[in-house]
C-alpha cells in the first residue's frame, strides 16, 4: 500500500536510489530515518517494492530514505516505512475524537501526516529549509 502525493516535479534520473556526493546528505538521511524509527508504530524502514528507496554515500547507505532536488531548486524526500499491525489495532479500538474531526480521516492518512511532521521538523533542525515535498509510502503492515 502506498500513500504518496508525488508529482512530476522531481527529476526521475535516479532509478535505483540517490548516489550522494555530499556527506551532508548522508547525515540528513540518517537523521530522518532515526526520527521516523522512534515513532512507536513504525516497525522498520522500507526500501520499497518497485523502486528502491536508498540514499548512498561515503561509507554506507540509508534504507528507506531518498533525498532529491526538484527542478525548482527545492528539496524533496521520499520515505518508505513498515507499520506495526499491533499499533493499528490499538488505534482502531480507541474511541473516536469528537472535537478534532479526525474520526473522518482514514487512519493511514493520519499516520502519514504524523510522519510528514516528524520528517519536516527533523529537516528544519538540520538546516534543510528548502524541503518542500515529502512523499510517504506505507509499504507493509506487520
Amino acid at each position: 500500500m502506498s500513500i504518496s502525493t508525488s508529482d512530476d516535479d522531481v527529476r526521475d534520473n535516479h532509478k535505483q536510489g540517490v548516489i550522494s556526493e555530499h556527506p551532508d546528505e548522508m547525515v540528513i538521511a540518517k537523521s530522518i530515518a532515526q526520527a521516523v524509527e522512534c515513532l512507536p508504530w513504525i516497525t522498520d524502514m522500507s526500501t520499497g517494492s518497485f523502486q528502491e528507496k536508498i540514499t548512498y554515500g561515503r561509507g554506507g547507505h540509508v534504507s528507506g530514505v531518498i533525498l532529491r532536488d526538484t527542478k525548482s531548486g527545492t528539496s524533496a524526500v521520499e520515505v518508505g516505512v513498515i507499520v506495526a499491525e499491533k499499533a493499528l489495532i490499538v488505534a482502531r479500538s480507541l474511541p473516536a475524537q469528537q472535537h478534532s474531526g479526525q474520526d473522518t480521516v482514514p487512519l493511514l492518512l493520519r499516520l502519514a501526516d504524523q510522519l510528514r511532521t516528524v520528517i519536516y521538523r527533523t529537516a528544519l533542525d538540520l538546516g534543510l529549509s528548502t524541503l518542500t515535498k515529502i512523499d510517504i509510502s506505507i509499504d507493509d503492515i506487520r
